[in-house]
């Protein structure tokens, strides 16, 4: 083994151990009844937890990894784990709800306008069956909504409308009401995702 596999194998190897530290760290837990006000999360499955692993795997493979940057690694590592788990709870509310966070169910049965300050509050706080945040029965799928790690600013805001990411800066994060596609805003992130975390199929309101 020449020095430079050598050096690059035993930095993969940290690497590799660190992706285990922040998937145990973001990930979500095990739902369960709780205490009042604590965050309520969905199971993660083992295939889910395969998955994840698989698209790290090609990573490798395809030669996307900087082994020279191990922090800009590490830290596109972080990202990938905290869109899983704020996946995992857009679906977790989406079962609870019959509806996607990012807008209120009125009593008429239309829907206010999409607001990424709502999606956060409805994350972030109790909800009743209608997504109202005032309400209670449902939640709280965070204590505090994760930040983008790359983002400079509004790291942990969500910007909201029916169109592709604008990746232009303005908050951490975007929700696609279109496609219903959750992605990095961030301006090194700008663009189509390229890591096999596309749009779900499949609309409800």
């Amino acid at each position: 083994m020449t020095r430079n596999r050598a050096v690059a194998f035993v930095v993969g190897f940290v690497v590799g151990a660190g992706i285990l530290l922040i998937a145990l760290a973001v990930a979500p837990g095990v739902v369960g009844a709780g205490q009042p006000g604590q965050p309520r999360q969905r199971q993660v499955l083992p295939e889910e937890t395969a998955a994840v692993l698989d698209r790290l795997n090609r990573w490798l493979d395809e030669g996307e990894v900087n082994f020279v940057n191990p922090a800009r690694y590490a830290k596109e590592l972080e990202l990938l784990s905290t869109l899983e788990s704020i996946r995992s709870q857009i679906e977790l509310f989406r079962m609870e709800h019959s509806m996607y966070p990012g807008r209120i169910r009125k009593a008429d049965g239309t829907f206010t306008d999409w607001s990424g300050a709502t999606f956060v509050a409805q994350m972030v706080n109790t909800t009743d069956v209608n997504g109202d945040s005032n309400g209670s029965g449902y939640g709280p799928y965070y204590g505090d909504f994760p930040p983008n790690p790359f983002a400079d600013r509004n790291a942990d805001d969500v910007a909201a409308g029916e169109r592709p990411c604008p990746g232009d800066g303005s908050t951490g994060w975007y929700w696609d009401t279109d496609d219903f596609t959750f992605l990095p805003n961030d301006l090194l992130h700008k663009g189509p995702w390229p890591h096999g975390l596309g749009p779900w199929k499949g609309k409800l309101p």
